[in-house]
């Protein structure tokens, strides 16, 4: 059997899959019983995705590959991003974001070594913790992004 797309339906006739092939890729969709998008998989040429919605049909989390790199996100309720986790060329990167989509703490690791940095609630870095080859380094700054108080 070939086909462009099928759909999977339960008893009832209600969706639960879908699967079909657009101008961009293949993609599967799978619903829930009010009939929401739950699960997302897509493949395209530039990579491959998968979205993982909460019951009102909202992306809560998200996973993707490209050629350059990989990635996770996640959201809260309101659909503001959260955490981000990404491997790419320049090396492995965490981002913590707070209500507003701000960030507010980033891990990164880096060729030159690794780094923490923590933000206000304006966004503003605020302290720094860098680890390097010739040893570590905190930086703590005050709300002008002036530092305060630097170790070594």
């Amino acid at each position: 059997m070939e086909a462009r797309g099928f759909r999977l339906l339960d008893d009832a006739g209600k969706t639960q899959a879908v699967l079909d092939a657009t101008v961009l890729g293949a993609r599967l969709r799978l619903y829930d019983a009010a009939g929401e998008m739950r699960v997302g998989l897509t493949v395209t040429a530039s990579g491959s995705g998968l979205a993982l919605c909460d019951a009102a049909g909202e992306v809560r989390a998200q996973l993707g590959v490209t050629a350059s790199g990989s990635g996770l996100g996640l959201s809260d309720a309101a659909g503001e991003t959260r955490v981000e986790l990404n491997e790419s060329t320049n090396g492995p990167a965490l981002g913590l974001y707070d209500a507003a989509g701000k960030e507010r703490a980033a891990l990164s690791v880096r060729a030159d070594g690794a780094r923490l940095i923590l933000r206000d609630a304006a966004g503003e870095p605020r302290a720094g913790l860098f680890v390097r080859a010739d040893g570590p380094v905190l930086t703590l700054l005050d709300a002008a992004g002036k530092p305060v108080a630097r170790l070594p």
